[in-house]
């Protein structure tokens, strides 16, 4: 609501805010008192004086009458149909003059501002794709606002096929606001011709040219690990690493971690047939709700719980757990194995003997046999395979000087990392990096970053508006760097699963910046209550539209 007589008769404010409510901007709050506090103050009591005196005096309904220009409203409403039907995934062509329809049905009438004659209504499908664009564009705007201000960039890539069977390649990124903290949020979809490695950096760059990018500020890539993204002489990761030096390529930390298993159970025979019975399981447990429901039972009968380890404690456990052999810790779920085994009645065993194809097992013999045969072994292909594929980590354990130091903290260890990161940062330098460290691992130890997580101190060196990013600059950017490198690629199968959502066998037209702009409202637009659709009324009328309000003075529609 606004004052039609203040407005008018606008008296400047001479303390508190500039913006008044009724005066300079509208009054959201419709209780009475609220119009009573306005109608009693010094400053209505003032105006109404002056317009008493020109004779041009206004009723109290008239004069608190809203300003509502129809049409920007009848847009606006066609914006938030089309955005709720984008955002829940809902296909956009066909249900939004359906649901245009049955919001003119209940009672929004100013839809009937967006018939402008039989062949101008706003529901074609090319008025569509033009709001589909827009919506997508201010969904956007923050997002490639806060990257260009970000002091480190990380890039997720990875390529797939949709239900067309057309080849895209998804690109997600992380930055840091100038708070410092973490943001990742989908960039791009682009269909690629093929899945060669020059094919995949070339659209690479061209969207980070396209986005606005600073490319000196890209330091990570995040891949699945595949041969085109990591080979080493014409790998995507190599091209890029040529164009943008200090790029960090990491291979998907839960794609190694696949793969360590699968070749460590490759070696061992009962775990190869473990690994076909785990698959028939699946098949049998697949399409049956009551036999689901059994599995679930069973689940929550043997206490099955998700665990979370990193690589060197989960290496470190499997040599204890060999180590330990027959004497697994008490209340272990091998101590468990081990206990059931030995009080085991096999009738397979008593059955053998009795067809006389060999002497039976005792009971106390099963744990042996299974710990020569199966356990022993297993662990230590699969110890094995994690060193193996995990052995090109230094550079991110390099990281560990950003953080508070161990109980047995080893300084020259700390000095060694520091310069190995900035030999990988040429745009660090050593000399003045060290010099910080000295003083920075006073604040991790005394000072204001006693107590905090690595984590939290990265997120303080990072932070814009804290003085610690001007008194350490060159620990502030390592800061930002080790929050931005990605670990993983688990962002781009979200993407895809985001896209097959989206284009499915019945939207399998669906393409090119349509089927992008439908993913980055789905997975990086806010809520439709949060959504600034003013905004998008702006990007509306930046071209020429039939459609206009009746206040000829209107600087918005009237360009």
């Amino acid at each position: 609501m606004f004052c039609r007589i203040c407005r008018s008769n606008r008296q400047s404010a001479t303390r508190g805010p500039t913006q008044r409510p009724f005066i300079e901007i509208p009054c959201t709050n419709y209780r009475r008192d609220a119009l009573d506090q306005h109608m009693t103050s010094k400053n209505h009591s003032a105006c109404v004086a002056i317009t008493a005196q020109t004779s041009k005096s206004l009723s109290i309904s008239e004069a608190f009458q809203p300003i509502v220009n129809m049409e920007h409203e009848a847009i606006i409403g066609g914006f938030k149909c089309l955005y709720w039907l984008v955002k829940h995934e809902i296909a956009h062509h066909t249900n939004y003059p359906a649901l245009l329809d049955l919001a003119d049905l209940l009672g929004c009438e100013y839809f009937s501002k967006l018939r402008i004659d039989q062949r101008t209504n706003y529901r074609s499908h090319k008025i569509v794709d033009d709001m589909l664009q827009i919506l997508a564009e201010v969904v956007d705007e923050p997002i490639s606002a806060a990257i260009k201000t970000s002091k480190a960039v990380g890039l997720e890539i990875d390529e797939s096929t949709d239900i067309s069977v057309l080849k895209q390649l998804d690109i997600h990124v992380r930055y840091t606001d100038k708070e410092g903290q973490l943001f990742c949020q989908f960039l791009d979809l682009v269909s690629i011709p093929d899945g060669m490695a020059r094919t995949i950096a070339e659209a690479v760059k061209e969207v980070i040219i396209e986005k606005g990018i600073p490319q000196d500020r890209i330091y990570g890539l995040g891949t699945d690990g595949a041969a085109v993204m990591t080979g080493k002489h014409n790998g995507t990761a190599k091209l890029l690493a040529d164009t943008w030096p200090g790029l960090v390529t990491v291979h998907c930390a839960a794609h190694r971690l696949a793969l360590a298993c699968k070749d460590a159970a490759d070696g061992v025979p009962y775990m190869k047939t473990f690994r076909k019975h785990l698959q028939d399981l699946h098949l049998y447990f697949r399409n049956s709700a009551n036999r689901t429901s059994a599995l679930k039972a069973a689940a929550s009968v043997l206490q099955v719980a998700a665990l979370k380890v990193t690589v060197p404690v989960t290496i470190e456990t499997l040599r204890q757990i060999k180590a330990a052999g027959d004497k697994q810790p008490e209340g272990s779920f091998l101590a468990q194995v081990n206990e059931k085994v030995n009080n085991l009645n096999i009738d397979a065993e008593e059955e053998r003997v009795r067809r006389d194809r060999g002497q039976p097992t005792s009971t106390g013999r099963f744990w042996t046999k299974f710990q020569n045969e199966v356990m022993d072994p297993y662990i230590d292909r699969l110890v094995e395979h994690l060193e193996l594929r995990f052995q090109q980590v230094s550079i991110l354990g390099a990281f560990n000087a950003l953080g508070p130091p161990g109980p047995q903290a080893d300084e020259g260890q700390a000095i060694s990392d520091l310069k190995m990161l900035a030999k990988q940062f040429q745009v660090i330098q050593e000399m003045p990096l060290l010099h910080e460290w000295q003083s920075f691992k006073v604040l991790v130890t005394t000072g204001i970053l006693k107590d905090k997580s690595q984590l939290e101190i990265m997120k303080a060196m990072t932070s814009q508006y804290d003085e610690l990013h001007q008194l350490y600059p060159n620990l502030s950017l390592l800061s930002a760097i080790a929050l931005t490198i990605p670990v993983a690629s688990v962002n781009c199968e979200r993407d895809f699963s985001a896209m097959n959502r989206i284009k499915t066998d019945l939207r399998n037209r669906l393409q090119g910046k349509s089927l992008t702009a439908c993913m980055k409202i789905s997975i990086n637009g806010p809520p439709v209550s949060k959504f600034n659709f003013s905004r998008a009324l702006e990007l509306f009328f930046a071209q020429p539209r039939r459609i206009a309000c009746t206040d000829a003075s209107c600087q918005l529609c009237r360009k």
